[in-house]
């Protein structure tokens, strides 16, 4: 019996280290990501971008955070339940504010595409609403009545979190299909379309990766470990965000070296470049400058 507690304590003790493990590997990886880009940062980004602050600064803090909790509180098992119920909220919320983040940002560029039209704001205002709402419902009616491990796993992952990559992955889905439909803008000859095209494309590959890889998987085993439910998606949604807001700042100083160099993105005097500035309020300016009359006005 005595070999059985040992053998049983061991193997907490194990998952308890490779959690820890995980945890510093995705703040590790965060802070790399932020070390390799800190130069474009600066030169692009450096205007105090909400969901860029949001995505890059909150997540490293969470992550460096996390990695604290569970190296010092969370590594003396049994864990008491509030532990477990508060570090879970954490991670929880955290996930929800960078999914909210850079659905946003898609929805803002698919807003721009089609010319700031009303309808499409009040559309994409209602999908990012119903998808914080499945959330809140979804949390608020299992909160209590999750099962915790003496290492804080779930034990029994809820029903209610179908919902939630449903919502989000039919979110995806027509936010592919509309910037798909706008393709053809500037003849399919626009480097920015071409952008918003390929960014959304990449940008539901990976969330319905994460969606694939983890909801199905928690519900055959039926444990949540919080640090692959939560961990590696925050960086993954992290460190996809940024690299949108980047890429799109990019995009007039390429545009601007290609006209000046004579090399132009078009091979017709028609180009969209279509420059997309959110400001603090997360408004959006669209502007389609002809070639030819760019260079009058800068002559």
């Amino acid at each position: 019996m005595d070999r059985l507690q040992a053998f049983a304590r061991r193997g907490l003790q194990e998952d308890v280290f490779l959690r820890n493990v995980l945890c510093l590997a995705g703040a590790v990886w965060m802070t790399w990501e932020y070390i390799i880009t800190c130069r474009d940062e600066y030169q692009y980004i450096w205007r105090v971008k909400v969901l860029y602050m949001l995505a890059r600064y909150l997540t490293l803090g969470v992550l460096w955070a996390n990695t604290y909790i569970v190296f010092v509180p969370l590594s003396c098992v049994p864990v008491p339940r509030h532990a477990c119920v508060g570090w879970f909220l954490l991670l929880m919320i955290s996930a929800s504010l960078l999914l909210a983040a850079i659905d946003s940002l898609i929805m803002l560029r698919v807003y721009a595409l089609y010319n700031c039209s009303l309808k499409m704001a009040v559309f994409f205002t209602g999908l990012l609403v119903m998808q914080m709402m499945l959330i809140a419902i979804s949390v608020s009616r299992t909160l209590h009545l999750l099962p915790f491990s003496e290492t804080c796993d779930v034990l029994e992952t809820p029903q209610e979190v179908i919902y939630v990559m449903a919502g989000d992955v039919f979110t995806q889905t027509i936010l592919l299909l509309l910037t798909i439909a706008k393709r053809k803008v500037a003849f399919g000859e626009s480097l920015l379309v071409h952008l918003v095209v390929r960014d959304g494309a990449w940008v539901f590959v990976l969330l319905v990766s994460i969606w694939a890889a983890t909801i199905p998987y928690s519900l055959f085993t039926h444990v949540s470990k919080l640090h692959l439910m939560f961990v590696f998606p925050i960086a993954l949604m992290s460190t996809a965000t940024c690299r949108l807001i980047m890429n799109m700042h990019k995009i007039p100083l390429e545009m601007s070296s290609n006209r000046y160099s004579g090399s132009g993105s078009t091979g017709t005097d028609i180009a969209f470049t279509t420059h997309i500035e959110m400001s603090e309020t997360s408004q959006i300016s669209v502007a389609s400058i002809h070639p030819t009359q760019a260079r009058e006005s800068t002559s």
